[in-house]
């Protein structure tokens, strides 16, 4: 594999392999659960609401400005890295630090408006990094009172300390502001300034080179440069594979990951593997190295994967821990080096997977540099999860055998992602070695959990070449490489944590019924259950909070006791505010409670051991006696009270061991947010508990609220009192104190009624302080002790009390308000604005010197401030633009009291610079001043002595008013046909003056479905309309579907449509509407086969299945679903015409086409007949297309194919003739059987039977080879039964079988053929020494012994006859012949007795052979045995010989013999002749054609397969042997077979007691010699087979 430092990308370490986890709890303390408790857990699970939002401390200010370089407070310190120069940089780039005086930013987003900038992130504790649109801005922005420090983000700022001079890779923090079509552009002028190689994305640029640093630094598009780093891969061997299920076995849940998608980033995936196969989401390779997908190198990301979603199915101890998820990959490998690296932001990653549907994110890879740093891929995640807070990633942290501190790699840094180290693969658990250590450099809690990561066995890529695990499990991918492989590491543990927060997810979604949780919630929940591994000691640097348990985290314990799970979600704060929750809890069950937040990206340039967080809320649990615990304080594995607040973390965790605490009572659950901006969070809490239901009286800051807050002795001036009910239940009626501590009078005393839950209880009184110097007001809430509450004087932490400190001066300055008339009137300082005439209002004030000589007095006027309606006390920004100012400025000198010159008249007015009451081209409606209540502060001081002042607060109320501008639009001819919509829009302005809510409901006088906007309801809520903002609502209006022909064309509805203000119902306009029914020609096609099932759509039709000659009836169902009568034709087209078809309505019929009219709302049926040819085979097919239209354009097609069903079968008809019968005579005896294609296929084929008994004899006689479809076939069939075989029925069953057979289909049928043996008379006659032939001398008479043998099953009953035939079967004259005895009688089965035959040949019988026939003539017929005799030569036969002398005839005879010889050598010599018998065997006859030479051998070689048989049933071949081993071949049977009994044949018997002689020559087949032998032949080459045989 190619060295990491050849590789030319970035690099991004994959923390290899491990062993998948035990993601479950000790089974020995669980039971296996199902469904059903699985609802059961489900149930346990409660949503949360704050009991009330109240306010609450913000973390002091430091003044500090933490730069990567250094920190410093810029009113105090020198500014680092000014040159001069460089301080109007903002001038250009526009980017500026701002420095609040405050933890509180909420208040930039004033700012902002006010000055015209963007925010674009923190830079570090009260300092944001801002741009300014409008640079012009900068001074007076300088001069506000919000903001204690504001300069130029320094060029020099922006380069990380860690840049020498060496590095040539780096990573580019890109401002949030630039565009992604601007990116292009950045990556072309970074070449310019000397990359070699660069990319660009969201929040991100990567770029190697060598780099003009300067120029970069100055440019305005980028934030922060630091070096990055490349690839390397950690592999912990695994020893000992270990599947996936050891986690799976071990989890109670029956959770598989159904609904979720996981995304994973990785080297590439096998998609075929088995184990994923159908949910793959895809493999996007356009942040990756190369455009191939595949997994071709060491394979590790097709192990991550099948370890998360994997299903088994090669192996079922590999199966992953979401089985049933889907998974979408991204390659990040480049196959042909193996490099692994990313080109791409990861914000722009997430947000594809986010798109395709995943809301987990696996990345089992990290960063191997800048270990425990906030790197810019750090800041991308933060980034993507602040602004989608439903995605979790997750990271694996790396391996690190070393075990050093601080070892984390980036991006698992990050705050919002899900940070995994790797624990053993145990129960118990216990962090792995091999796994990286924590914190980070800043000091916050990594890794978040652990999972098991040692030596997991999970799917090894088919392609991969260098496999980086070892083999495990079982099975093989079709090129013979494993299907599985064990590997260990942090990345096998991210991927067990990334598949168990997809099974959360899951049961969060389906059983809590949380449709899209936040990422927070799952990673709040996952800690939350996660259980602290060996001796309690978390969190710490190896496990952080422990090892994933889904079990603890679903359905938490206490022994057997079942906890519930809290839980809030999405939960906004804002900052200097809490959320406060009540609790009745039992403590000896113990308590988890645990806090996460998707806080906004971290600073890029301040120094890494500086906090990242941005927005810093805490966590408190408040036992019933008031004992505060603090999140993340623990010692020893528990929460601690005491302590301070966390202020470096985004998850706070607060555990109080089981048994630790007894008894029950309220505890109270704060979230505070204590800097930063609004954030939500997501809240666990696991208990056993229920919700407090309790008021709760509070004091509140400013409950004493004195304007000004210096008075002057003798001044009326008022006291507002102010208190809240956090509780969540009303109070009762309540007495309230307010004492001047100091003097001792009691302010006020006095009973409140009942007050709400979550309301505010607010009241002004006025005093005046008769002395000066320093008083204490002391107010108290319930007084008398008459409400039992959460927290008071007895309970948790009195909150029923508030002080004030105050300092009553002398007088000396007064502001005194006029009238309009110049009269004082101290109630002119509050006014009312009338909105629709006024954007400005003047307050008249007497400023009076009451003390002596002349003096310098300065006067300022506040800006206008907001008056919060839930806290009166608290100052808030007005969102419109407020000019404040007085008609005199600079020094104003009053003379001696009493004087002329110790009063001024003043004109302070107040200017709405936002309201406009002009209108014109540009601005069509008039903009009035927002409504409210606003105050602002008139301060008078004397210039050289600040103590001697007074103050006056103006207060001025702009009445609302509620005004609204509604218009249609698009609603001119509105029409739609039948089952149809058209729409319109209705627009709505609010022209009023303050934010207004409306609503809008539309009627339909026909009472038609009306939809607003993308609901399904008529009503539609606006979101509150901002000051002459609009929202134009599309209205559809749907005309319903035509049903029986209505609604008909021209058919009117009204629609009505009502736009009323929620916060004036006599606000109220409406809009009516007409709508207008087009007409609609529409119609629909059902086709249904002959059982009346659909045949489905045309795009995807049934093939329906058919037979030959078979009627198919069809049905085509139209229906009119049009308001108008149409007029339709419906088609054929049909591939096959010998095919008829019929179309028919009942009242048309057509072959090819129908015409019809249907009026609308009606159906009608058309019929289709098809008949099928009858010639027609299996396979054969017609696709049939119905077009049903109206013309060319308004038309349905349905479609099918009919398929002759491609059927086989053989059947035997006639079952009845199963029952042969037959003699014992040795002939054949023959059935004929009828077999039948039951199919539509022609089948060849094959016969069997099987073999009878000994001595029996069975066989087909020319066998059908084939038979066409729906035909039948004979076949005949022959048994001979052993001679003396007895009269026996069903002496044989025999199986007669055919198998039919096409392609590679087969089909066998049989039957059972009855053998009965009959009663027979039959016998055997032989010579007694088997002569063949006899001389016997004319007139002379020989006497010879025929033997008989009752060869039958019946005594033997015979007349024996004798007669002399010539060669033609006539009777030769001159012979006598006589037999004796001539006649049997009842010779026993079996036994044998002697004949004697005498012959005489008379003197003129002819010379030459004569058969002798000798007949036996039984109840069953003849039986002949024929032998040859001559009469003797005795006498002169004339001719050449027989005239001649002896010596001459003998003379000629030696001559002719010695030609003879001579003739016979000289042919010797000229050729030799060699015969080796083949051309005895006739063509037709089977021989091996590998041994054609011993063809004759092998035609007579009867019986060569007789010891072949080794089953109940034989085929043709082995049937023909059989029948060779007792008879001699057969020659073909005849092509009809003879009717009656088959021709008798005598056998020869054996003498008595001796046993049978062997043959001369082999025995003729009952049917005589074969075509083409002659006699000579059959005696010569039986003589040579039988020698061979060992018969002779």
């Amino acid at each position: 594999m190619q060295q990491v430092s050849k590789a030319t990308y970035l690099v991004v370490i994959l923390l290899l392999p491990g062993l998948i986890m035990i993601v479950s709890a000790d089974k020995s303390q669980e039971s296996q659960i199902d469904d059903s408790e699985l609802k059961h857990a489900a149930e346990l699970w409660l949503p949360l609401t704050p009991d009330a939002i109240t306010t609450s401390e913000l973390r002091a200010p430091s003044g500090i400005i933490p730069l990567a370089y250094t920190a410093f407070d810029p009113l105090e310190d020198m500014i680092p890295g000014s040159d001069g120069t460089d301080n109007l940089d903002y001038l250009k780039s526009g980017l500026v630090v701002v420095q609040l005086h405050t933890k509180d930013a909420s208040v930039l987003k004033q700012l902002s408006q006010e000055y015209d900038f963007v925010l674009l992130g923190h830079v570090g504790e009260e300092a944001w990094l801002v741009r300014f649109c409008d640079v012009s801005n900068f001074d007076d922005l300088l001069h506000d009172d919000a903001v204690r420090w504001a300069g130029s983000m320094l060029p020099s700022w922006r380069l990380s300390p860690a840049l020498d001079g060496t590095q040539d890779f780096f990573s580019l923090v890109i401002s949030p502001d630039l565009e992604s079509d601007e990116f292009s552009k950045l990556v072309s002028d970074l070449q310019e300034m000397g990359a070699n190689d660069a990319w660009c994305g969201s929040h991100i640029c990567e770029v190697r080179g060598e780099l003009d640093l300067t120029l970069i630094s100055h440019d305005r598009r980028i934030i922060f440069v630091e070096p990055s780093s490349g690839l390397v891969l950690n592999n912990a061997a695994a020893s000992v594979a270990v599947g996936v299920n050891t986690v799976n076995s071990a989890s109670t849940f029956d959770l598989f990951g159904s609904g979720e998608t996981i995304m994973f980033a990785d080297t590439g995936l096998d998609v075929d593997h088995p184990d994923i196969v159908g949910r793959v989401a895809g493999v996007d390779t356009q942040f990756g190295l190369d455009s191939s997908p595949s997994d071709r190198n060491g394979g590790h990301g097709t192990h991550i994967a099948i370890t998360m979603v994997g299903d088994g199915s090669g192996d079922t101890s590999t199966t992953g821990i979401a089985p049933e998820a889907n998974i979408l990959g991204y390659a990040f490998e480049h196959d042909a080096t193996g490099v692994f690296g990313r080109r791409g932001s990861i914000y722009d990653m997430f947000a594809a997977a986010e798109q395709v549907g995943s809301r987990v994110g696996v990345n089992a890879w990290g960063v191997d540099a800048n270990h425990g740093s906030y790197t810019s891929d750090s800041r991308s995640v933060d980034f993507y999860v602040n602004d989608n807070p439903s995605f979790l990633p997750l990271f694996a942290i790396g391996d690190d055998s070393g075990q050093n501190a601080n070892h984390i790699q980036p991006p698992s840094t990050s705050k919002n992602s899900l940070s995994i180290g790797a624990s053993t693969t145990i129960s118990s658990g216990e962090t792995a070695n091999i796994s990286s250590q924590g914190p980070t450099i800043d000091g916050r809690i990594k890794p978040d959990l652990i999972a098991p990561g040692i030596t997991i066995c999970s799917g090894r890529a088919e392609e991969a070449m260098s496999p980086l695990g070892s083999p495990c499990g079982v099975g093989s991918h079709s090129n013979g490489n494993d299907l599985y492989m064990s590997m260990s590491g942090t990345s096998q543990a991210t991927a067990v944590a990334g598949g168990s927060a997809a099974l959360l997810r899951e049961f969060i979604r389906e059983e809590v019924g949380i449709s899209s949780p936040s990422a927070a919630l799952i990673k709040a929940a996952m800690i939350n259950g996660a259980k602290d591994t060996g001796v309690a000691d978390i969190p710490n640097v190896e496990e952080g909070w422990g090892m994933i348990d889904l079990d603890r985290t679903i359905l938490p314990k206490d022994g057997t006791t079942d906890l519930n799970t809290f839980y809030d979600d999405y939960r906004q704060l804002n900052p200097g505010y809490s959320a406060l929750y009540a609790f009745d809890i039992d403590a000896s069950h113990g308590m988890d409670l645990t806090l996460v937040w998707s806080d906004d990206a971290g600073s890029a340039n301040s120094l890494q051991n500086e906090s990242r967080l941005v927005n810093d809320l805490d966590l408190q649990l408040i036992s019933p006696d008031g004992t505060i615990y603090r999140g993340n304080n623990f010692v020893s594995g528990f929460s601690q009270s005491g302590g301070s607040s966390d202020v470096l973390n985004n998850v706070e965790r607060i555990r109080i061991e089981a048994g630790s605490l007894s008894g029950t009572g309220t505890w109270q659950v704060k979230v505070m947010s204590s800097s930063g901006l609004d954030q939500r969070f997501a809240l666990v809490m696991s208990a056993d508990s229920t919700p407090a239901n309790e008021p709760d009286l509070t004091t509140i800051a400013d409950s004493i609220f004195i304007y000004p807050s210096s008075p002057l002795a003798g001044e009326l001036v008022p006291i507002r009192m102010s208190w809240y009910n956090q509780g969540v239940s009303d109070t009762t009626s309540y007495d309230v104190k307010l004492t001047d501590v100091t003097t001792g009078d009691v302010i006020y005393q006095g009973t409140r009624a009942s007050l709400l839950a979550s309301n505010l209880d607010s009241f002004t009184i006025n005093w005046v302080f008769t002395t000066t110097g320093a008083h204490s007001l002391k107010l108290e809430l319930d007084t008398g002790a008459d409400i039992v509450e959460l927290n008071d004087e007895t309970v948790g932490i009195n909150n029923n009390i508030a002080t004030l400190n105050l300092i009553v001066s002398a007088t000396g300055l007064r502001l005194i308000p006029l009238a309009d008339d110049g009269s004082e009137d101290p109630t002119s300082v509050d006014r009312l604005l009338d909105a629709k005439n006024e954007t400005q209002k003047g307050y008249r004030v007497m400023l009076r010197h009451e003390g002596t000589g002349n003096r310098n007095i300065s006067l300022t006027v506040s800006n206008l401030y907001h008056i919060n309606p839930t806290n009166p006390n608290v100052l808030i920004s007005p969102d419109d633009n407020w000019d404040t100012y007085a008609n005199r400025t600079g020094q104003l000198e009053l003379g001696t009291m009493g004087s002329n010159e110790s009063n001024l008249s003043l004109l302070i007015t107040l200017d709405d610079l936002s309201a406009n009451l002009d209108t014109n081209v540009l601005s069509k409606y008039p903009r009035y001043a927002r409504a409210g209540s606003f105050y602002v502060d008139v301060t008078a001081r004397y210039s050289d002595d600040v103590q001697v002042s007074h103050t006056i607060r103006l207060t001025l109320t702009v009445a609302e008013v509620r005004d609204v501008l509604v218009a249609a639009s698009g609603n001119s001819g509105l029409s739609a046909t039948p089952g149809d919509f058209t729409s319109f829009g209705i627009g709505v302005m609010n022209t009023g003056n303050t934010v207004s809510p409306y609503d809008l409901d539309c009627y339909s006088e026909n009472k038609w479905r009306i939809e607003l906007e993308d609901s399904n309801s008529s009503s539609y809520e606006f979101e509150p309309l901002e000051i002459l903002d609009d929202k134009t609502v599309n209205i559809r209006l749907y005309v319903p579907p035509a049903v029986e022909g209505s609604p008909v064309a021209g058919t009117t509805d009204i629609i009505s449509c009502y736009v009323t203000s929620t916060l004036d119902t006599s606000l109220n306009i409406t809009e009516t509407v007409s709508l207008i029914v087009d007409p609609l020609e529409s119609f629909t096609t059902e086709f249904f086969d002959s059982n009346g099932i659909e045949v489905g759509p045309s795009e995807n039709p049934r093939t329906l299945s058919v037979d030959n000659a078979q009627i198919v009836n069809l049905s085509l169902v139209i229906e009119n679903n049009g308001n108008k009568e149409i007029d339709l034709s419906v088609s054929v087209q049909s591939e096959r015409t010998d095919w008829p078809i019929s179309l028919s309505t009942g009242m048309t019929t057509g072959s090819e086409m129908i015409q019809f009219s249907l009026a609308g709302g009606s159906t009608i049926v058309v019929s289709i007949e098809i008949l099928i040819y009858e010639a027609a085979t299996g396979g054969d097919s017609n696709q049939l297309t119905f077009k049903t239209k109206t013309d060319q354009i308004n038309q349905k097609i349905n479609q099918t194919t009919l398929v002759v069903s491609d059927e086989i079968g053989l059947s035997f008809p006639d079952l009845n003739n199963n029952l042969l019968e037959v003699y014992v005579d040795g002939q054949w005896n023959m059935v004929t059987i009828v077999v039948e294609n039951t199919g539509n296929s022609q089948l060849n084929l094959n016969w069997n039977h099987a073999l009878p008994d000994d001595g029996w004899q069975a066989g087909f006689f020319n066998p059908p080879t084939s038979i066409y479809a729906g035909k039948t076939v004979e076949f005949t069939f022959g048994v001979i039964a052993p001679l003396q075989e007895p009269v026996t029925i069903a002496a044989q069953n025999i199986l007669l079988s055919v198998t039919g057979s096409i392609d590679n289909r087969s089909v066998e049928e049989s039957m059972v053929l009855q053998v009965d043996v009959l009663a027979s008379q039959h016998v055997s006659l032989v010579t007694e020494n088997n002569e063949s032939s006899l001389a016997i001398m004319r007139d002379s008479t020989v006497e010879r012994n025929i033997i008989v043998t009752n060869q039958g099953n019946q005594p033997l009953e015979s007349s024996l006859s004798v007669e002399i035939h010539d060669s033609e079967g006539n009777v030769v004259p001159g012979w006598k012949a006589s037999l004796s005895p001539a006649s049997i009688n009842g010779l026993a089965v079996g036994s044998s007795m002697t004949v004697v035959i005498v012959m005489t040949p008379g003197q003129d019988v002819k010379d030459g052979l004569v058969d002798v026939v000798i007949v036996s003539t039984t109840t069953d017929g003849n039986i002949s045995y024929t032998f040859e005799a001559s009469a003797d030569i005795t006498r002169s036969q004339g001719g050449l010989f027989g005239s001649l002398p002896l010596w001459a005839s003998s003379s000629i005879l030696v001559a002719i013999i010695l030609v003879l010889a001579m003739v016979a050598i000289r042919i010797k010599r000229t050729a030799k002749i060699s015969f080796d018998g083949d051309e005895l065997a006739s063509p037709d006859i089977f021989s091996d054609p590998a041994h054609m030479s011993s063809r004759r051998d092998e035609v007579l070689n009867l019986g060569v397969k007789v010891d072949e048989l080794t089953s109940g049933t034989v085929n043709d071949a082995e049937i023909a042997a059989a029948l060779a081993q007792s008879i001699a071949p057969l020659p073909a049977p005849p092509v009809a077979v003879p009717q009656g009994r088959p021709p008798s044949a005598a056998f020869a018997a054996p003498p008595a007691g001796s046993p049978p002689q062997r043959p001369s020559i082999p025995q003729l087949p009952p049917t005589g010699l074969p075509p083409g032998w002659t006699m000579e032949q059959w005696q010569h080459y039986g003589h040579q087979w039988l020698a061979q045989q060992g018969q002779q």
